[in-house]
């Protein structure tokens, strides 16, 4: 019977231990860097896609939609939560959720229950909020952002896009079509 002996291994351990807390900080980096350019594109979004798309006539615009202090981002470790809710009250009619306000606009006069029923004609589906997804996810500028977070903070580590490497799981949105889920304010 043979035996043998390896060495090295403790130090092998140790820089683990000592890596690791900068590949933490690095992630956190990473996402917070996703974070602010999510919110900068949802935006850009909003105004290329709904408000330079369509003129109302009737009501005046709010545009809570595109305001910053709407998106809401925590970072939490290895994990980012980007939250979307704007305020939709205004002359009735008007939906009592953003989400409704989302799918109404998404899915336009045709495919929807759009309240602001201002032209014979109807009005066109403007999907920014699949856009915006798609441009995230599937276009990978979600992982662009991310690794220059990462290699903002630290530049040694030199992370690099992995091309298609992001996967939809359908965690990243809720259904944001079809017909408004919550109520309405009429008066």
């Amino acid at each position: 019977m043979f035996q043998a002996t390896v060495t090295g291994l403790e130090t092998i351990e140790k820089d683990y231990e000592a890596f690791m807390p900068r590949v933490d900080k690095a992630i956190e980096a990473g996402l917070f860097a996703v974070s602010n350019d999510m919110k900068a594109s949802l935006i850009q979004h909003v105004e290329n896609d709904v408000y330079d798309e369509y003129k109302p006539i009737s009501y005046e615009r709010t545009y809570e939609m595109k305001n910053r202090d709407n998106m809401n981002t925590d970072v939490n470790g290895r994990r980012l939560v980007f939250t979307y809710q704007f305020d939709t009250e205004s002359n009735p009619p008007y939906y009592t959720n953003s989400d409704d306000v989302i799918r109404a606009i998404q899915d336009g006069k045709e495919h929807g229950r759009y309240l602001w029923n201002v032209y014979k004609r109807p009005i066109p589906p403007r999907p920014f909020w699949d856009n915006f997804v798609a441009e995230q996810f599937l276009d990978g500028k979600a992982e662009e952002s991310f690794v220059a977070g990462i290699n903002a903070r630290y530049r040694d580590l030199d992370a690099k896009v992995t091309a298609g490497a992001t996967k939809l799981d359908g965690n990243e949105s809720d259904d944001l079509h079809g017909l408004p889920e919550h109520g309405i304010v009429d008066d």
